[in-house]
């Protein structure tokens, strides 16, 4: 027979595991409240085929692996979504959550935008862009001026060197005067208006058309893998090297502010490390493709020139000017270019 102590004893026992059966279920309902699932539809600025959409793709695969599937990803080709110059309001709205594109396409929305993805005579690698944004304080400049639109800016994704390529040689600053070019970004219109072409913008995707008809007579046809997955290889048989108007380059991978504010700090960090991991990830992949877009080129019969010395510096100074000129127009911009140039000036670039 138990006794009034063992009686008080078994029901405190019962009662303590009852508590910890209870604490535990209301622990895993938290948990399970708390690992709310994200599904995010992603506009990508250039489709199957290219480095950009492999790299794209390869971003959302390691997000959902790195979530535990809490954070799903899809990315859809130009279009899909929205139109392609469409992507920016369509962000900032909240009418898609995610966008793997370019800024060069938002400067005529505020001029500060020139600065952000590349400069013609700017910095010549990958490498002194990223010491620009993360050791000189550019992704905090770049991350207010998208903020302004209420976008957040996770990373600006590298890209090689794009060459003017063109159906009509091309191989000097002279033979530019009064040919047609299709260019992205305000900063290179403005620099091949002062070289004297007649300049147009258009979408990436309907450049080989129009190189067809003879709207455009050549330009930025993209870096050699997307010149050859858009089809523009077939038209364009010459390249003038070094880089212009695109000497080095980034896109940009961007996120509603309000998603992002919405999202809990883990998640942040996550989608941050991973974009980090994108930008070097879609210049390795675009490297490895233009090589095997170069040889099929060169096989077709692509004709290459090097613009003499003399010309490039003379081109720089160009560009320089058209900086100045951009600038005064905005104060952000400003901030970004003079933080460009003391950099160009650490690492010997100018004097």
């Amino acid at each position: 027979m138990f006794n009034r102590r063992d009686k008080l004893k078994t029901v405190v026992v019962f009662s303590l595991a009852v508590l910890v059966v209870l604490l535990f279920s209301l622990g895993n309902q938290a948990s399970v409240a708390s690992a709310q699932e994200y599904k995010l539809k992603m506009a990508c600025v250039l489709g199957p085929g290219t480095a950009i959409w492999k790299a794209g793709n390869e971003f959302t695969e390691r997000v959902d692996k790195a979530t535990n599937g809490q954070v799903k990803i899809k990315i859809y080709p130009p279009g899909a979504l929205v139109g392609t110059t469409e992507v920016f309001e369509a962000l900032g709205k909240g009418v898609i959550d995610m966008a793997f594109t370019t800024g060069e396409y938002w400067a005529g929305k505020d001029p500060a935008f020139a600065f952000v993805t590349y400069l013609p005579g700017g910095f010549d690698s990958a490498l002194q862009h990223d010491f620009w944004l993360y050791q000189r304080g550019g992704i905090e400049l770049v991350r207010e001026l998208y903020g302004k639109y209420n976008i957040y800016c996770l990373s600006l994704p590298y890209y090689p060197a794009e060459y003017l390529t063109s159906r009509v040689p091309i191989t000097s600053l002279a033979d530019i005067k009064g040919k047609k070019l299709v260019l992205s970004g305000a900063m290179s219109n403005a620099l091949f208006t002062k070289l004297g072409a007649s300049t147009v913008s258009m979408p990436t995707g309907e450049r080989p058309a129009a190189l067809e008809r003879g709207v455009i007579d050549g330009g930025d046809l993209g870096v050699p893998s997307t010149t050859v997955a858009i089809g523009a290889d077939r038209v364009a048989k010459y390249m003038l090297r070094p880089s212009l108007h695109q000497p080095s380059s980034a896109l940009e991978l961007s996120m509603g502010m309000k998603l992002w504010k919405s999202l809990p700090e883990n998640l942040k960090f996550v989608l941050e490390e991973e974009a980090y991991d994108l930008a070097w990830r879609n210049y390795r992949y675009n490297v490895d493709m233009d090589l095997a877009a170069l040889k099929k080129m060169r096989e077709g019969g692509l004709k290459e020139y090097i613009l003499p010395e003399a010309e490039v510096k003379e081109v720089r100074k160009l560009a320089l000017n058209a900086w100045e000129e951009t600038a005064q127009k905005t104060e952000l911009g400003r901030k970004m270019m003079e933080g460009q140039l003391l950099v160009m000036k650490e690492l010997g670039l100018i004097e």
